[in-house]
């Protein structure tokens, strides 16, 4: 685990990342803006492996977030974080084989939420039209629109509409904020 933030200084809260399947490469939306968490006082720590277990280790408050297919890790590693960040997930059933829903079983099991999605999200796994009613189902998500262009490449990549497409600034804004509330 890294906790690059705790040594720069004492962090307000932790973050624990789980980005999407592409993994814990650079250009993945969590980890191209880790710095930008930890410049807000918001210590990282990148799951390898066992959320629930990074979320035992952490300091509080701890916050999970998860990226796309992340998020599905996230949500089962949660229940004892202070908070949960869905960014551009599978939240309900549907063109997904999983889903956050699914994945979670009951809105009890899920701590305060907050989806941080795009309403322009191509990405046919997590469309925009699953926010609405994942809402809905988990009686407490809140949720940040945070629109962006199109973008490049995959709909489902990290510089697509799917990964905020030159917008990051505004969604890890939106993330920070839900973070540094708990």
């Amino acid at each position: 685990m890294d906790r690059a933030a705790a040594q720069a200084g004492k962090p307000r809260a932790t973050a624990i990342l789980v980005p999407g399947a592409g993994g814990a490469v650079p250009s993945d939306f969590l980890i191209r803006n880790r710095a930008a968490l930890e410049q807000r006082g918001i210590a990282t720590i990148l799951a390898q492996g066992n959320v629930g277990a990074a979320v035992a280790s952490a300091s509080r408050p701890v916050v999970v977030v998860g990226m796309s297919r992340g998020t599905l890790a996230a949500a089962a590693g949660s229940s004892r974080a202070n908070g949960l960040v869905l960014v551009s997930g599978p939240l309900m059933p549907g063109p997904a084989p999983n889903s956050v829903k699914a994945v979670a079983g009951s809105p009890s099991a899920l701590p305060t939420t907050l989806i941080v999605h795009n309403p322009n999200d191509a990405c046919a796994s997590t469309p925009a039209s699953g926010v609405a009613p994942f809402q809905a189902w988990s009686g407490k998500a809140q949720i940040a629109w945070v629109s962006s262009g199109p973008g490049q490449g995959n709909p489902c990549g990290p510089f697509a509409a799917h990964g905020f497409a030159g917008n990051d600034d505004t969604a890890v804004s939106a993330i920070a904020s839900f973070i540094l509330s708990r």
